[in-house]
């Protein structure tokens, strides 16, 4: 996903459309291994231990993943402000690549 360096949005501060500079962007990162010895998984191993063929507990949810985020700086305040990008994607965000004109 690519992402222009310099945007034209509403600040908060200024209350007023202003031109915004992109400082990071934040990429997504997938959701962490479960961990094995945490006090809920001994539960679920202890409760589904004698059972072979059909558990006798609710099935696990699958975590999910962070938003991928923008931070962008006022040219006019200089004040920073977070800016979400599309919802949650598996898509890695870097810049828009300027053209010579």
């Amino acid at each position: 996903m690519k992402f222009p360096k310099e945007v034209n949005s509403y600040c908060k501060f200024c209350q007023k459309h202003t031109e915004q500079v992109a400082k990071k962007l934040e990429q997504q990162h997938s959701p962490s291994k479960k961990r094995t010895m945490s006090k809920g998984q001994l539960r679920h191993s202890r409760k589904t231990k004698g059972y072979t063929s059909k558990l006798a507990t609710k099935k696990e949810r699958v975590k999910q993943s962070s938003r991928n985020w923008a931070l962008m700086e006022c040219k006019d305040c200089k004040k920073k402000t977070r800016r979400t990008l599309t919802g949650r994607t598996r898509k890695k965000t870097e810049y828009k690549r300027e053209e010579a004109a």
